[in-house]
């Protein structure tokens, strides 16, 4: 089963390289998130810092010692 908040979900089954599907997502204005493949590359497109995310984590980690989400550069 697969369940989406408030219908803002597309399941998108993708063939060609995932960087592909990035650039296309970021040309939207879209972020994406990759459910199966290698680990370390979660968010896909447009993907912006989150400031209550950074407030989370300073709580949640303060030594820092989980990476926190960084926005993909170009």
């Amino acid at each position: 089963m697969r369940y989406g908040v408030a219908g803002n979900v597309a399941w998108i089954s993708w063939a060609e390289h995932v960087d592909a599907l990035d650039v296309l997502l970021r040309e939207l204005g879209l972020v994406g998130q990759l459910l199966t493949g290698p680990a370390g590359r979660a968010l896909l497109g447009a993907v912006e810092p989150n400031p209550f995310e950074q407030r989370v984590r300073l709580v949640m980690d303060p030594a820092q010692r989980f990476t926190p989400i960084q926005p993909r550069s170009g």
